[in-house]
């Protein structure tokens, strides 16, 4: 268990920076790309028969947007498997695994804590399904409020990262329990306000 939950979050984190980098590459790397040996080299003119290799497309703005969107959702969908495997753990009889786990799962709460305020710039506004540039292929759950009310949005996940960090110092089961409710709290107000009823792709069909 430990370690299909660490799993899960390491895919989830993997499935933002490939966004985030196919989508914002020059921004994630200092803004300007650092020159090489062929960008300082004086350009010469292709002789006739020598095979010059294409350049490679731009993503299109269906794919950025598709991009943002998976990412968005990898990030969530990490964040449910860890949610239930920590119910599923609190919710269980002592054991002798109890301090592992405990401290594999707190552990995991930190990583989300630095991990989650990532999300509040995976919604640039082409990918609100009411804008006149949205065209992207997947679909999304994220309700319009997101975008209309910004400062509410950026304010429930603020709340939501201080409770895993919260959570992230429990020093036993019980109270590990008692701070995982109260996260659940901040979720649960989170997607009353910014979401729609989500359908994971996980779940039993």
């Amino acid at each position: 268990m430990k370690r299909a939950m660490i799993g899960k979050l390491a895919m989830a984190v993997s499935a933002i920076g490939r966004a985030a980098l196919m989508t914002y590459p020059l921004v994630l790397q200092g803004q300007t790309p650092a020159p090489t040996v062929d960008s300082i080299a004086p350009t010469s003119t292709p002789q006739p028969g020598v095979d010059v290799a294409p350049r490679k497309a731009a993503m299109s703005p269906s794919d950025e947007q598709d991009a943002m969107i998976l990412a968005r959702q990898g990030l969530m969908e990490g964040i449910y498997q860890y949610m239930d495997d920590a119910d599923d753990w609190s919710g269980q009889s002592a054991g002798a695994s109890d301090a592992a786990m405990l401290q594999a799962l707190t552990r995991e709460a930190a990583h989300t804590a630095l991990m989650l305020p990532a999300f509040k710039q995976l919604f640039p506004s082409s990918t609100n399904p009411e804008s006149r540039e949205f065209s992207a292929t997947f679909e999304t759950y994220a309700l319009r409020a997101i975008w209309a009310k910004p400062d509410i949005f950026s304010a429930d996940l603020d709340a939501t990262v201080a409770a895993l960090n919260v959570l992230s110092m429990a020093r036993d089961r019980s109270e590990y329990a008692r701070r995982l409710e109260a996260l659940q709290a901040t979720c649960d107000a989170c997607h009353d306000h910014f979401r729609r009823v989500y359908v994971s792709p996980l779940d039993p069909k």
